[in-house]
């Protein structure tokens, strides 16, 4: 379950800081017996461009607060974290505009959060590795799962399902 939020937190004071940790802490406390895998997500800076607006700057300073928020939660609660505010520089290009108006991403934006959770996630995924013998039986399977493996006449056939996406 990725848990992207908290964004707002960058048009309030410092008490909001505080309310907002109190509300995550008791928001993932409510869903641990779910089972479920969480994955806090910062937000992402606003774009800052020279005719962006000057607030923007102070939204980032507080983001970063709330990146280092975040991940001091997830730390305590034990659950992934990826800081989107830190990883994003070195996805940008500064060709490119990430954002409709500094705050929404469009599509490169989106493209761009897809590839840097992607990558921080991939750690996860097993290697894709195989091993039939010479009967097509399978010897070895990681990542796949193999059906229909025979001989032909021109050496072996099988199909495979991977067991998750790649990145």
């Amino acid at each position: 379950l990725f848990v992207g939020y908290g964004s707002n937190v960058a048009f309030g004071d410092d008490s909001a800081l505080e309310r907002f940790r109190k509300g995550l802490n008791r928001l993932l406390t409510d869903l641990k017996p779910t089972g479920v895998r969480i994955i806090l997500l910062s937000p992402p800076p606003r774009e800052i461009r020279a005719a962006s607006p000057g607030h923007l700057k102070q939204q980032n300073d507080r983001l970063k607060q709330l990146s280092s928020l975040l991940g001091s939660v997830a730390d305590e609660q034990e659950t992934g974290f990826i800081d989107l505010f830190s990883l994003w520089d070195a996805n940008r290009n500064a060709q490119v505009s990430f954002t409709d108006n500094g705050i929404h991403l469009n599509a490169a934006g989106y493209q761009t959060l897809a590839s840097i959770i992607g990558e921080r996630i991939a750690g996860d995924i097993p290697a894709w590795h195989l091993q039939l013998d010479a009967q097509a039986r399978v010897k070895q399977q990681t990542g796949t799962t193999v059906s229909d493996a025979q001989n032909t006449e021109y050496g072996m056939r099988w199909k495979t399902l991977d067991d998750s996406l790649p990145s």
